[in-house]
């Protein structure tokens, strides 16, 4: 019974020990499986990253040779098909016609650096940089595709160097057809340096991030950053392969660069009704070096954690064998009782006599008992004299009957602990009659329990420190989140794709206004850039005066012609606020509701206006589309989340704008609300405080 009950004991003891062990190995494990969740998600976000680069990629070079094409066209007609039949034989005057309608066309085009003409043979006839006849394409691929009737163009090139512009760039060529016969073509130079370096450049890839276009056979026809060395490489892919035998136009792999042997995340689309596909890879180095650094701290925890667990241990375990040495010291104290390590007393209050029983030199000495109260006061120490009586006063005063009080005498070379055990008979009066009791010398329980406050002071600095190791991975782990700086980048990048696209169409009356509105976004973008670190809380408002009304005019002169065009009715209410706010920041806001509204509104009407209240300032963006369902309404303002996009198609966005414009509202001190029907439309409100 004796083993069985020490068992007992020593399981009480180390029970916590157990938890706390458990507990650190389920966390443990807790963090090593959130950093495999985690780098998944790296991995996720990085193909989601490069799907966004490589559809900017593909549209942009499909605008680009679709708009060289037509410029092709125009030049095509400066040709008579009598010219033609009589193998492009100029005079002078018409080279010079022809060369000034070339150079006419070629600004028009897309960084077009040269254009030329050749007859049937090869020959050049005409080049609007005014390089004299003569030359022979007669060797280029293009040329020789169009001349043998596999395609009537236009056909596009790989990279080459220009023999007349000496430039690199890509050559788009169509043939000049006369009676059903091949007579010639034209062929237009699209600058490496002059038009795709310069976009691609714009994107802000990270680094490491490649770009190539490359043809149906896997020939790399352009390469960012350039590389002569990967032009005409075959880069064989069995995953393209794949895709395009089932008309899947895009898809991903994983693969490390032959050229640079880079390991990277590749995305690759087709470009529109070209034989050639885009393909974006970003370095597997850049896209997981966040998590690289989260792995590295996450091990350092978990291995803090397996020490701070061992200390415990160690701690705990001394703290049980000073419970067991309490204990020990309990029961050696009730056997002191029993050999008369205790003395009894009983005080008669009306004769102020108090006497004792019991071997009462071992409690106080040699000198003798005291006789009375006021003697016993005195044997007590001076700091225990005057709180003693306080206590006995209110006891008294309580009329408690039962009582114990810890007290110290003072002994020559000492200080001894007593416990005073006793009960109280009170007089009719109230006054105390007499009391009877007991003095038990309590001084190894003192010491005891002095030690074990210090061990268990040592535990809660244990467990003070374990809580700020929980709290620093709380911090470590919001810092880990996902930075929004793409979402900023392709913003501007969507914007220079329609100004793009704007240009040459018959809206080219707006090209002037949207290089205008252009401008007041570069001006934004350092702003823009920054918005990345919000989640961070590194971004600080720069306030200033905003006269809202002129932004909201500037930002209705740019939509109502976007809204004209997709048949919709964009009305903004005219105001006079002037708000005390960033208005770089503010505007971004704006830009990303009004760009949903018109996305996701087929037919109907557009509203922008404000309503001004006692505190706040409510700004509207109001609109008739295809509105957003109750169970969606809190979710579309999370990261990549579409209500009515579940292909992923580019066109509707990437599922980013909502998630900004919360951030930025809570930064501006607002806040957005959201009152959404679906089939009726949605109305998004900005809620500013005026001040």
């Amino acid at each position: 019974m004796l083993v069985r009950g020490e068992l007992v004991t020593r399981f009480a003891a180390y029970r916590h020990l157990v938890l706390l062990w458990g507990f650190i190995l389920a966390f443990d494990a807790y963090v090593l499986n959130d950093l495999r969740v985690s780098r998944l998600e790296a991995q996720r976000h990085a193909v989601q990253l490069a799907t966004s680069y490589v559809r900017l990629v593909e549209e942009h070079a499909t605008a680009s040779f679709d708009r060289t094409d037509l410029v092709l066209r125009e030049v095509a007609v400066l040709v008579t098909p009598a010219e033609l039949r009589g193998g492009l034989h100029l005079p002078a005057s018409r080279v010079k016609v022809v060369q000034d309608g070339m150079a006419d066309a070629q600004r028009g085009g897309p960084g077009i650096v040269s254009m030329t003409v050749t007859n049937a043979e090869g020959r050049v006839v005409v080049n609007s940089l005014g390089a004299p006849p003569g030359n022979s394409l007669a060797d280029r691929d293009y040329f020789r595709t169009l001349r043998h009737n596999e395609s009537s163009g236009p056909v596009v090139s790989r990279l080459i160097r220009g023999r007349v512009s000496n430039k690199w760039g890509i050559q788009v060529a169509r043939s000049l057809t006369v009676d059903g016969h091949f007579a010639g073509m034209v062929v237009a130079n699209m600058g490496l340096n002059e038009y795709f370096v310069p976009f691609y450049e714009s994107l802000l890839l990270p680094e490491g991030t490649v770009v190539t276009l490359r043809d149906l056979s896997h020939q790399v026809a352009v390469r960012y950053p350039m590389v002569e060395s990967a032009l005409d490489q075959t880069v064989a892919t069995e995953e393209v392969d794949k895709a395009f035998a089932v008309d899947q136009r895009e898809g991903r792999y994983y693969r490390s660069s032959v050229i640079d042997g880079v390991a990277r995340e590749l995305v690759f689309r087709r470009i529109g009704n070209y034989p050639l596909y885009a393909v974006v890879g970003l370095a597997e180095g850049e896209t997981l070096a966040a998590w690289r650094s989260s792995f590295s701290r996450g091990v350092a925890f978990v291995v803090l954690t397996a020490i701070g667990a061992v200390l415990a241990t160690v701690i705990v375990h001394h703290k049980a064998r000073l419970e067991m040495e309490v204990r020990d010291n309990s029961d050696k104290l009730r056997m002191a009782l029993h050999a008369a390590r205790a003395a009894t007393w009983h005080w008669d209050a009306g004769k102020e006599r108090l006497e004792w029983t019991g071997e009462i030199g071992k409690l106080y000495g040699k000198g003798g008992p005291p006789g009375t109260f006021e003697e016993w006061l005195d044997h007590l120490v001076p700091e225990d004299r005057e709180a003693t009586a306080a206590e006995l006063e209110r006891i008294r005063r309580e009329r408690i009957s039962d009582f114990r009080m810890d007290f110290r005498i003072a002994l020559p070379g000492e200080q001894r602990w007593l416990a005073g055990i006793g009960s109280l008979v009170f007089a009719e009066d109230g006054r105390i009659a007499e009391s009877i009791g007991v003095n038990i010398d309590i001084t190894p329980l003192k010491l005891a329990q002095a030690e074990l406050k210090a061990a268990r002071d040592v535990a809660l600095e244990a467990q003070a420190e374990a809580e700020r190791a929980s709290l620093a991975r709380s911090k470590f782990l919001a810092a880990a989140s996902h930075d929004l700086r793409q979402p900023v980048q392709s913003l501007l990048l969507l914007i220079e794709v329609m100004k793009l696209r704007l240009a040459g169409t018959p809206m080219e009356q707006v090209t002037v206004q949207m290089e205008s509105a252009l401008d007041g976004l570069r001006l934004l973008l350092n702003s823009l850039l920054d918005i990345s670190k919000l989640d961070a809380g590194v971004i600080v408002p720069a306030v200033e005066e905003v006269p809202l009304g002129q932004m909201l005019d500037r930002l209705a002169g740019e939509y109502r012609i976007r809204a004209a065009e997709q048949g919709l009715d964009f009305r903004m209410v005219p105001t006079g606020v002037t708000l005390h706010t960033d208005a770089a920041l503010l505007e971004r806001l704006l830009r990303n509701l009004l760009e949903n509204a018109i996305r996701y509104t087929p037919a109907g009407r557009v509203l922008l206006g404000c309503r001004l209240s006692k505190d706040w300032l409510r700004i509207q963006v109001v609109d008739t589309g295809i509105g957003i369902g109750p169970e969606h309404q809190e979710e579309v303002f999370e990261e990549f989340h579409q209500v009515h996009n579940a292909a992923r198609d580019r066109a509707q966005g990437l599922g980013l704008g909502l998630a900004i414009v919360r951030r930025l509202a809570g930064l501006l001190g607002g806040r957005v609300e959201l009152l959404s029907q679906p089939g009726k439309g949605s109305r998004f409100t900005l809620i500013l405080p005026c001040r």
